[in-house]
């Protein structure tokens, strides 16, 4: 609803409620918008007297949904306050279906210049919620509920529909923001025996899946050839029983770095021992050669008669 008063067709319309164009303009951006959420059954864009200019029904367009003190009521609840408001879980005159109604008044400085509302389909918003990809939240329970009545607004089983909660942790939940009175979102969370169970097997399920991720990571480096990897990194993974993995990796990668700090330093020996050999012996290469080079020089005597 907030984003679809924040379209500029909007504001646009408001504040020139005759123009033709942005009439036109507005209508399509009503039954746009509309169409890709997919969970109103109605949705409108409509003056500060109730006055309808958009809707994604025709047959609505330009009615006056309230008068006189109906009107009046509304204007001082719901339109006073640029705020979300919704009046609750009814049953639509039109289809018969389940809705949630909702408005949320635009204003120019203090004035209100007109609203947005629909009727919001109960069972296709939880249908949305469900497909919502929430960290930490697998098979997630969704309902709605009146925090000042404590009613259900919106449950799976229909029955409840319009009944007071009886079940403790929302009677908490409710409890708590009402003793906070703040308005604004937040969380809120309760946890009986069997959530506290089910936290605990997430959390220990969690740090297994990281362990393992933690070892395959460690054995790969390795496997590449670093032997240096970083076993320490994550060493917070391995919880309980599974220190003694850490503790095992630990000892592999220090043998490993022995062996190889040995073969490294015989390699050194015998690199250092074959440099030798070969300089000793292009040495005494180089000795016979010169032997073979050098001159011979031979004596003569000359002998004379006396």
């Amino acid at each position: 609803m907030t984003a679809f008063a924040l379209g500029s067709e909007v504001r646009e319309l408001l504040n020139a409620p005759d123009d033709p164009g942005l009439l036109e303009k507005g209508q399509q951006y009503t039954e746009d918008f509309a169409a890709v959420k997919g969970i109103f059954e109605g949705l409108y864009i409509s003056t500060p007297s109730t006055y309808v200019l958009t809707h994604t029904s025709e047959d609505a367009i330009g009615i006056t949904t309230r008068s006189g003190e109906s009107l009046n009521e509304f204007q001082n609840t719901i339109l006073a306050e640029p705020q979300l408001t919704n009046l609750g879980i009814m049953k639509s005159p039109g289809t018969g279906s389940m809705i949630i109604s909702m408005y949320y008044p635009l204003f120019e400085g203090e004035s209100c210049i007109g609203y947005v509302g629909a009727g919001v389909y109960a069972s296709r918003l939880m249908d949305s919620l469900l497909n919502l990809d929430i960290e930490g939240l697998p098979n997630s329970e969704y309902v709605f509920l009146n925090v000042e009545s404590g009613t259900y607004l919106y449950h799976q089983d229909d029955t409840l529909l319009n009944t007071e909660t009886t079940d403790s942790g929302y009677q908490e939940i409710i409890r708590r923001i009402k003793a906070d009175g703040n308005t604004q979102a937040g969380t809120y969370t309760y946890q009986d025996e069997i959530g506290m169970i089910a936290q605990t097997i997430h959390h220990v399920c969690d740090c297994l899946r990281k362990t393992i991720d933690d070892i395959s990571r460690i054995l790969g480096e390795m496997a590449d050839g670093n032997i240096a990897v970083d076993v320490t990194k994550n060493e917070f993974y391995y919880i309980g029983d599974f220190r003694i993995l850490a503790d095992s990796l630990k000892s592999i990668r220090t043998h490993l770095t022995d062996v190889m700090r040995d073969i490294t330093h015989i390699a050194h020996q015998v690199n250092s021992g074959a440099n030798q050999v070969s300089a000793e012996a292009q040495a005494l290469s180089q000795g016979t050669l010169q032997r073979r080079q050098r001159p011979c020089r031979q004596s003569y005597r000359l002998c004379c008669g006396s």
